[in-house]
């Protein structure tokens, strides 16, 4: 593994407001490259801009986690990148950080290129390089934490993190128990002049990252799949007695336009399905009645106990009886 050291922030430069280092280099195919990032001081916000000749992943981790085999590494960020990325991150304890660029699933060497922006603290105002306005980033953050805790109350899932970055696009992506919500986003949606209209787009794109972090710690081959992803979105609102928001997801994304989207599909990898495509997806999933009842054979496995018996006492159409009880019976084992 080699390793290029980058002294973004030396002792002499902690009163810097802020300092930028690029690099280019290459990864071969099932190798790491690492760049050391040296004397970060706890608070810092870093900044880290990537493009890259295919696919690879990105991740952030401290010296004691570099030490380690991948798989059991625990990083401050995660992330996949093809084509293109940006993010933030808060550091949060003193030292030297190394960030990773990595190709052990890649066939191919990669040429990617890397800037990275750091800045040693903020003032009061200041905008943070990774959610904004600390006030509008301290709601954000206590409402996911609200958003994780009543999904916990309907499944067993073992944890889901919320963390905010600058990606340089509206968006929203996850990577194992983590969604990103790109700050981006609220920018698009302040354009909708509906606050409500905005409030049930956000919620689906919540749902639907959510539903790559679920499925794939429930070990499901499927997690990764986009269509299958907005799928179960729509299930889980329709659950929740909110088909409303994924009907106006649909709304909205029946307005996209398709030829602007080819032409960015054109230049970047995206496994999405063509918006006007996804709107005619969510409104059928919507008008088929055995939607939940096609979904109850993935998601009851990984219900709460409690949910599982009120569903016994329900009398509603599309709850499969048998397999409930079955997955009763065999916790009570």
């Amino acid at each position: 593994m080699m390793i290029i050291a980058v002294a973004l922030m030396t002792s002499g430069s902690l009163l810097a407001r802020e300092q930028t280092v690029s690099l280019k280099a290459t990864v071969d195919a099932r190798k790491e490259h690492v760049t050391r990032l040296s004397n970060l001081p706890a608070g810092a916000f870093l900044s880290v801009g990537i493009e890259i000749d295919g696919r690879a992943e990105i991740l952030l981790v401290d010296e004691d986690n570099l030490r380690l085999p991948p798989a059991t590494r625990t990083s401050l960020f995660t992330g996949e990148v093809i084509g293109k990325l940006q993010v933030g991150v808060k550091i949060p304890a003193s030292g030297v950080y190394y960030l990773v660029v990595d190709n052990r699933q890649g066939g191919a060497q990669r040429r990617f290129s890397l800037k990275v922006t750091g800045r040693s603290g903020a003032t009061p105002g200041d905008k943070t390089t990774d959610g904004g306005d600390p006030a509008i980033r301290s709601r954000m953050d206590q409402q996911m934490a609200k958003f994780a805790h009543n999904l916990r109350r309907y499944f067993v899932f073992d944890d889901l993190q919320f963390r905010f970055a600058r990606c340089g696009t509206a968006n929203a992506f996850s990577r194992d128990d983590t969604v990103i919500i790109c700050v981006e986003i609220a920018s698009l949606l302040k354009e909708l002049d509906d606050k409500a209209e905005a409030g049930d787009i956000f919620v689906f794109a919540m749902m639907h990252e959510v539903g790559h972090v679920l499925l794939q710690q429930w070990g499901y081959p499927f997690h990764g799949n986009e269509e299958v992803a907005d799928e179960f979105a729509t299930a889980l609102l329709v659950l929740f007695d909110q088909p409303a928001r994924a009907r106006t997801t649909a709304e909205f994304f029946s307005k996209g336009s398709t030829r602007k989207e080819l032409e960015r599909k054109s230049k970047h990898f995206d496994r999405h399905p063509l918006s006007v495509q996804r709107a005619r997806n969510i409104l059928k999933w919507l008008d088929d009645s055995e939607l939940l009842r096609r979904w109850q054979k993935v998601l009851v496995p990984h219900m709460q106990t409690r949910v599982l018996q009120a569903m016994t006492l329900s009398k509603k159409p599309w709850i499969d009886l048998p397999l409930v009880e079955r997955e009763l019976a065999m916790r009570s084992e």
